[in-house]
């Protein structure tokens, strides 16, 4: 008889899988079709210090992949922002840690062999007339244990510096990967959103 334990946790993938990126639905002024733009000022609305300067930080960087520059917003009283073409705005509403409780489950395969006795030897396996080995798969229940998500909703908007208008706007959740944090989401954040803009023609 042989006998394989197999211990299965019902979210084994995703617990060493990355945040999967939002369907990020936006809406871009008509009036602006052709809007483009190459040095933004960064602006965040965000709960705490740690948000505002984070979600800056990261926003500025992802910019330059698409070489487009980003001004801090923080700096904008010192002048730096007097050539900017736009303003990035970014506020971030609802935010949170997503409990749920994982149940973790064990799976038995025995695997077993039908014995034929023959010219008085014992002989295993498929000989002649002998019944195919079966395998027999037993779950049991073991212990869980709770996943924490992090999550945040965060509206993003273009908004022109000469009309004032507003060129670009989505608002969209977030999650962060399990047993990440929330500087893992706002990476995840500063990426998805930047490509999308670059994807909808705003640089």
């Amino acid at each position: 008889m042989k006998t394989q334990n197999l211990i299965l946790a019902a979210t084994v993938a995703g617990l060493c899988a990355c945040a999967s990126a939002p369907d990020i639905v936006a809406e871009k002024n008509p009036a602006y079709a052709d809007a483009s733009y190459s040095r933004i000022l960064v602006h965040v609305d965000g709960p705490s210090q740690e948000w505002h300067e984070c979600l800056e930080t990261f926003l500025i960087h992802e910019l330059d992949r698409f070489g487009v520059q980003g001004i801090p917003g923080h700096q904008s009283a010192g002048g730096a922002s007097g050539d900017v073409e736009a303003v990035l705005v970014v506020t971030v509403g609802d935010a949170g840690v997503r409990e749920d409780w994982v149940q973790q489950r064990s799976m038995t395969d025995t695997m077993s062999s039908n014995t034929l006795v023959s010219f008085g030897s014992s002989v295993s396996g498929s000989s002649s007339g002998s019944a195919p080995a079966q395998c027999k798969t037993t779950e049991q229940t073991g212990a869980g244990f709770t996943r924490q998500t992090p999550w945040a909703v965060i509206v993003t908007s273009i908004v022109d510096k000469n009309s004032r208008e507003t060129v670009w706007k989505a608002a969209t959740e977030f999650e962060g990967a399990t047993r990440s944090n929330f500087e893992d989401l706002r990476h995840n954040y500063a990426r998805t959103i930047a490509k999308k803009m670059a994807e909808d023609g705003l640089w």
